[in-house]
């Protein structure tokens, strides 16, 4: 509990540091930006250590962290001076507001610390290279960290979020053991705030107008406070839809756990491994027993066989990630999702045209937009083009709302665009150009046209529907209104589809001169495929490519005929959830014809990483648009003129949302084993159990961490135990996870030798052998544990004690030997 309660007041601090900053940032929003001043503090408080540490100003140390606290303390500090009328006045109006948001981020980060502690240890997936990029840089003594799994080089990976998770712990004194579990569990909170004030700021701006108040004298007053009530039930309702949502996977999971179905049924449904099996638990959701990891098919649901093989897509959402406790970049930047779709929020609610004029009357405005544009590229970097697009795709809503119906200011509007939009990227760039230009390596190796199989249908509604029940209605009903009030031309339907046909004809265009290529030779495709295989054997993948395009079409005619209204700001919700809907539907859309090139060779991290965006899109959307066919269906006597079929839309979708919270409910219960067992927040506490002597070698390692230091550890393959001591303590050793350290860098020339090199150090008899290696990489510590013993001779490792003497640290069966006899440089 100390170690939960000191992490949650280190975020309070860091979030009070930067409100005032905030407070004029995001100035335009009905809440000031409350929700989302925890993580634009992160944000600030980050960058202020990242910088200042490079220019060897601020160490990375605990009071290095609360010197850059200090530092945006003092910044808002002047503008809380500045501002003071204005913020007392928000806190004497909006208090209300501002205890739901403290409850609900305090409440949500305590479940989601609760819940962690039945499934804590660091262990499994990608978890310890997790892990060890946490450590590396909580002990690196200057950025960017050196890399633990190839000692002498530097991280070559995306390591800002890791270093924000590190930042809190070091401020809060929580050692990394237990702050990968709090820092999962923050990540969480914060999203499910962000989330919630995204879509309470969207409702509240009240896109029709508002009845009055009424109701009992409590529920006035609450509303005065700034609790109103429907902005907070409908941003909740966001929050589910971005953080708790399942997709429909787990209705299959359960039919099939209790019998229900056929077999038949799941072999059409062609679910990996999912299909009826004999029950052996009384209990009513899918358990371990019935089937070890069941839940984690959820996150699969377009991997299938093809002619070329088993193709894997990785369909990831976020209440997957939580459960599953990788501490992956794509789940850290869910927060800075949410603060850049705020952010998107304020600047379509601009009174002026979005410019370069704007910027230059604005340049804190330009510094803090590409603070958190830039900022998602340091933290993930595939999420820093897509949340630019949003904020350049809102800029030019804006600006043809105000040009309104004249031609000549529609075009210019349009054209401004681009100085609105470059000097942001470039600042972005120059903001973070020692990551970008400098320790970024990229596997990426240009563009290419898909050719494996499609999305099926079924495959589409599985994990879309929880959102498209509702959001298919709100587009539907959009464009209704806008067809009774002036019908729909052919140009502006052909118009809204320009887009997704511009971008199958060049996918049509690739696909033929890829046919060419195969004729002579010359492939320009991993796997055979094309229009050929879609239009037969692949129809329904086709059906699917239609619907994500029409789907699209539908929300861009929507958004232009929203256009053609006045640009009152009562009309800015309605504009940035079809724009969000928009954007969320061209990345899912463009992942059926094109994939960026890396190591796998298809779209299987294309799709995990944009329909993991759209996600996030489409769920802020889901929480206005619920609202807003509520307001439309539900509101005084609008449910009578319709006679009642919106009722039957209301039972339908109520029963689809309960079938995407099967999923989150079963497994949680499955990977708890029912809130039952050990509870604990320390993320070795599997070793400790396992094997105390090493659990006890990894603290004393942990204790001495010193820059210079190199440890040698037995070699592991990806997703082994391998790696463990570097990992846990963040001191390079000479090589771990190969493959992945080739995925990092896109080469394997800087491993050299090492591989070879750590098996001639374990097995061995020659001292000057062990020598040599020793001298060659610098190596302080020889560790000898479990893994060592179970891979290599035993005569191999005794020979240490002969080599080296007696063991420096010795617990159990596992011993450190210092390599001061034979280090040149002594350790």
């Amino acid at each position: 509990m100390p170690d939960v309660l000191g992490w949650w007041l280190a975020v309070e601090v860091i979030g009070l540091a930067a409100l005032p900053l905030t407070f004029v940032f995001l100035g335009r929003l009905p809440d000031r930006g409350y929700a989302l001043s925890k993580t634009l503090g992160l944000l600030i408080s980050g960058y202020v250590l990242w910088i200042l540490n490079m220019a060897h100003l601020l160490p990375n140390t605990p009071r290095g962290v609360a010197g850059a606290v200090v530092i945006v303390g003092i910044l808002s500090a002047w503008v809380a001076w500045r501002r003071r009328d204005d913020l007392s006045a928000f806190v004497r109006e909006r208090w209300g507001y501002v205890v739901a948001v403290e409850g609900l981020f305090l409440a949500a980060f305590l479940v989601g610390a609760w819940l962690r502690s039945y499934v804590p240890d660091i262990e499994g997936t990608e978890k310890p290279m997790d892990f060890m990029f946490l450590n590396a840089a909580s002990r690196a003594e200057r950025f960017p960290p050196p890399d633990p799994w190839l000692s002498g080089l530097q991280v070559a990976y995306y390591y800002f979020g890791y270093m924000l998770v590190g930042m809190v712990g070091q401020l809060a004194g929580v050692a990394t053991n237990v702050g990968y579990n709090l820092g999962l569990a923050m990540i969480a909170a914060l999203t499910c705030v962000g989330a919630f004030g995204v879509v309470y700021d969207l409702t509240a701006l009240r896109p029709e107008g508002e009845e009055k108040s009424s109701g009992p004298p409590w529920l006035a007053s609450a509303a005065r406070a700034g609790l109103l009530v429907k902005p907070a039930i409908f941003g909740f309702v966001a929050l589910v839809f971005v953080a708790i949502m399942g997709n429909l996977e787990g209705i299959f999971e359960f039919a099939a756990a209790n019998g229900r179905l056929g077999s038949g049924f799941y072999d059409w449904l062609e679910i990996k491994q999912l299909g009826v099996l004999p029950a052996n638990s009384d209990r009513w959701y899918p358990t371990e027993e019935w089937q070890f990891w069941w839940w984690f098919r959820a996150s699969r649901v377009l991997s299938r066989p093809f002619e070329g093989g088993e193709l894997e897509i990785i369909t990831e959402f976020p209440f997957f990630s939580f459960l599953l406790g990788d501490l992956h970049p794509h789940v850290m930047a869910l927060p800075f999702m949410m603060l850049a779709a705020g952010v998107a929020l304020h600047i379509i609610l601009s009174p002026e045209p979005l410019d370069l004029v704007y910027w230059l009357q604005r340049p804190a405005a330009l510094a803090g937009c590409a603070l958190v544009v830039g900022g998602l590229g340091f933290i993930n970097t595939w999420d820093a083009p897509t949340f630019g697009m949003l904020l350049a795709a809102v800029a030019l809503v804006r600006n043809l709302q105000l040009a309104g119906e004249a031609r000549a200011r529609v075009w210019r509007r349009t054209l401004d665009i681009a100085s609105f939009a470059l000097p942001l990227a470039a600042v972005a760039l120059l903001t973070y150009a020692p990551f970008f230009f400098g320790s970024l390596d990229s596997q990426a190796q240009g563009v290419s046209a898909v050719s494996d199989p499609g999305t099926r249908p079924v495959d589409a509604v599985i994990f879309w529907g929880p959102m498209a029940i509702v959001l298919a209605p709100f587009l539907g009903r959009r464009l209704w209104n806008a067809h009774r009030a002036r019908p729909l031309s052919g140009r502006e339907v052909a118009l809204s589809l320009a887009l997704p046909a511009a971008l199958l004809l060049a996918w049509l265009v690739w696909d033929g001169l890829a046919a060419v290529g195969d004729t002579v030779g010359l492939p320009l495709r991993e796997a055979p495929g094309g229009l050929g295989d879609r239009a037969g054997e692949r129809r329904s993948e086709l059906l699917t490519l239609l619907a994500f395009g029409l789907a699209f079409g539908a929300a861009a005619l929507a958004l232009w005929r929203e256009l053609q209204r006045d640009a009152s700001a009562h009309r800015t919700p309605v504009l940035m959830t079809l724009t969000l809907t928009a954007l969320a539907l061209l990345l899912v859309y463009n992942t059926e014809l094109f994939f960026l090139v890396d190591t796998f060779g298809n779209r299987m991290n294309t799709a995990f990483k944009l329909w993991y965006q759209a996600w996030a899109l489409l769920g802020l959307a889901t929480g206005f648009a619920a609202f807003d066919l509520w307001r439309a269906w539900f509101q005084g006597g609008a449910l009578q003129r319709a006679r009642g079929w919106p009722l039957a839309w209301a039972a339908v979708a109520s029963l689809v949302a309960v079938g995407g919270l099967l999923y989150p409910v079963g497994a949680t219960l499955s990977r708890s084993d029912g809130l039952r067992g050990e509870r604990t927040l320390n993320g070795l506490n599997s070793v400790r159990r396992a094997d105390p002597g090493e659990y006890d070698a990894i603290q004393w390692l942990y204790d001495r961490r010193r820059a210079d230091i190199v440890i040698a550890e037995a070699l592991g393959g990806d997703y082994s135990y391998g790696g463990r001591m570097s990992a846990a303590t963040g001191i390079p050793t000479l090589l771990q996870w190969p493959g992945h350290e080739f995925q990092w860098r896109g080469e394997t020339e800087s491993q050299g030798s090492r591989q070879t090199d750590i098996e001639r150090l374990y097995t061995t008899l020659d001292a000057d052998e062990v020598a040599a290696i020793v001298n060659q990489y610098g190596v302080n510590f020889v560790i000898v544990g479990r893994d060592e013993r179970e891979k290599y001779p035993a005569e191999g490792l005794s020979k240490f004690e002969q080599v080296l003497g007696p063991p420096r640290f010795q617990s159990g069966q596992t011993a450190i030997y210092s390599t001061f006899p034979v280090l040149e440089r002594g350790p």
